[in-house]
C-alpha cells in the first residue's frame, strides 16, 4: 500500500469515529427524550398532581386489587362449633333491679312474700349521663362608709378564687372556665 492510501485510511477511520460519537450523543440525547415523553405519556390523575378530569375517557385503568389476602372460603363471624367470647359478669355490679313475677303461671295466685332465687342474671354496661355544666355567678358588691358615707365597690382581683384571673380581663360578662376550656382542647 502507498502512503497515500493509508493517509486516506487513517482519515476516513477518524471521519468514522467522529460520525459514531456524535451518533452515539444524538442516541444518548433522543433516548432521554423518549424515556420524558413516556413518562407524560403515562401521567394521570392516579400518579401525578394532575385533576381527574384531566383522565382520558376512553382508557379506563382496571381497578387495584383490595387486599393480597386469599378467600378462606368461610362466613365472617363466629363460626359454627367455635365456643363464644363475651365478657363477664361483674361481681360487684353498682345497681340490681330485681325483676319479679307478679303472679304465678300455674295457678294466677299472688307470689307476694313467697321467697325467691335467683334464675338468671344479665348485667349493662353504660357510661353516665354526662354532668351538666357548674355555673358559679361572682358579683361585685358596693357598700357604703356608716361614717363618711362613701361608697366602695370591690375589684374582680379582690375574689379569692381559681377563676380570678378568668374574672378580671375586661370582656363578655359570660366566662369558660379553665376545666371548661381544657375538656375543650382534648
Amino acid at each position: 500500500m502507498s502512503d497515500s492510501t493509508e493517509a486516506e485510511l487513517g482519515e476516513l477511520v477518524a471521519a468514522q469515529a467522529e460520525l459514531i460519537a456524535r451518533q452515539a450523543e444524538q442516541i444518548e440525547s433522543l433516548t432521554a427524550r423518549v424515556a420524558e415523553l413516556e413518562r407524560r405519556l403515562g401521567a394521570d390523575s392516579s400518579n401525578s398532581s394532575r385533576p381527574p378530569s384531566s383522565d382520558s375517557p376512553y382508557t379506563k385503568k382496571p381497578a387495584k386489587p383490595r387486599s393480597s389476602r386469599e378467600r378462606s372460603g368461610r362466613k365472617p363471624g363466629k363460626q359454627p362449633g367455635d365456643p363464644g367470647v363475651s365478657r363477664s359478669l361483674s361481681d360487684t355490679p353498682d345497681q340490681v333491679v330485681p325483676i319479679e313475677p307478679g303472679q304465678c303461671s300455674g295457678c294466677s295466685g299472688s307470689l307476694t312474700g313467697a321467697p325467691a332465687t335467683v334464675s338468671e342474671r344479665r348485667q349493662v354496661v353504660d357510661l353516665p349521663p354526662v354532668p351538666a355544666p357548674m355555673i358559679t355567678e361572682y358579683q361585685l358588691l358596693s357598700k357604703t362608709c356608716t361614717c363618711c358615707g362613701a361608697v366602695t365597690t370591690a375589684d374582680w382581683t379582690a375574689a379569692n378564687d381559681v377563676n380570678t384571673a378568668v374574672l378580671a380581663p375586661a370582656g363578655s360578662p359570660v366566662r369558660i372556665g379553665p376545666r371548661a376550656l381544657a375538656m375543650c382542647a382534648c
